[in-house]
């Protein structure tokens, strides 16, 4: 089974339109906030929260979510890692 992980750093307003882009993984999606704990991940199934770093830390989210993944689902065949922000263009 195909997992989806979805990182993402101060950007809140691309949270929902990537759950919805992202809908047909169903509840194989991982959203991955990195340093953001006023984010509030409606709807997402399943949500890994890093509170810890300094600068950009895209590789180790990856690295978390993956870790995830293959901790709580042993079905997983492979995973699609997507970046979440939409940066460096907001209009995608």
């Amino acid at each position: 089974m195909i997992w989806l992980v979805c990182i993402n750093k101060d950007q809140p307003d691309s949270i929902s339109p990537m759950l919805s882009a992202t809908s047909s993984f169903g509840n194989n999606r991982v959203l991955v906030l990195d340093r953001s704990p006023e984010i509030a991940p409606y709807g997402w199934p399943h949500v890994v929260r890093n509170s810890y770093g300094d600068g950009w830390l895209a590789g180790r989210m990856r690295d978390l979510g993956l870790a995830y993944v293959r901790a709580n689902f042993q079905d997983c065949t492979g995973v699609l890692f997507i970046d979440g922000d939409r940066i460096p263009q907001q209009d995608l």
